[in-house]
């Protein structure tokens, strides 16, 4: 199982977030989020507050959407 680099927990997912137009993977554990395309690795990751920032929208829990759980 793929394991949060951050948090150390196995809780990681493919997420779709209302008003993104690209896939996450999201911590759900610890809320560190990475681009579809970043390698999970220390470092890479954002919180989820600061990942919305980055895409001009204010965190909000409702808008994550659950795909898949990363396994590897």
């Amino acid at each position: 199982m793929k394991v949060c680099p951050y948090c150390e927990q196995d809780d990681l997912w493919r997420v779709s977030i209302i008003g993104v137009d690209e896939d996450a993977v999201m911590c759900s554990e610890c809320d560190t989020v990475w681009k579809h395309d970043e390698e999970v690795v220390y470092g890479n990751g954002k919180n989820f507050d600061n990942f919305m920032a980055a895409h001009g929208k204010e965190a909000n829990w409702n808008t994550i959407q659950r795909k898949e759980k990363v396994e590897s």
